[in-house]
């Protein structure tokens, strides 16, 4: 029969994904409203940067994983999240294995 030719895709320097774990900390212990993920904080300014610089094709994915040590981290995290990425769209943790399902681990996938 006739062989089909497969047209490669040229991918460059596509980065698949980035991958950030337990990055969410007060800055001062015990005091939560003064968050270091705050929105328009330098360090979350900082982080967010480096994590949409990774994101070097439309595919590219961020695999978001902390735990959350407080009432103030999920809204946080979405406020800065949502400002930067087009697709913020949390990961269930029924698709876990039962070992890593946790009720204090908030695991989030983000696109550009």
């Amino acid at each position: 029969g006739k062989q089909r030719k497969r047209k490669k895709r040229k991918r460059g320097n596509v980065i698949d994904y980035v991958i950030a774990a337990d990055f969410m900390y007060p800055e001062t212990p015990g005091l939560h409203g003064d968050v270091s993920l705050e929105a328009g904080h330098p360090a979350a300014d900082a982080f967010f940067d480096v994590a949409e610089g990774l994101c070097t094709g439309k595919h590219t994915k961020c695999l978001f994983a902390f735990e959350v040590r407080g009432e103030w981290m999920v809204p946080k995290f979405l406020e800065c999240a949502q400002a930067r990425f087009r697709k913020v769209k949390s990961i269930g943790r029924e698709i876990l294995p039962e070992m890593y399902r946790r009720d204090h681990i908030e695991m989030y996938e983000l696109m550009k």
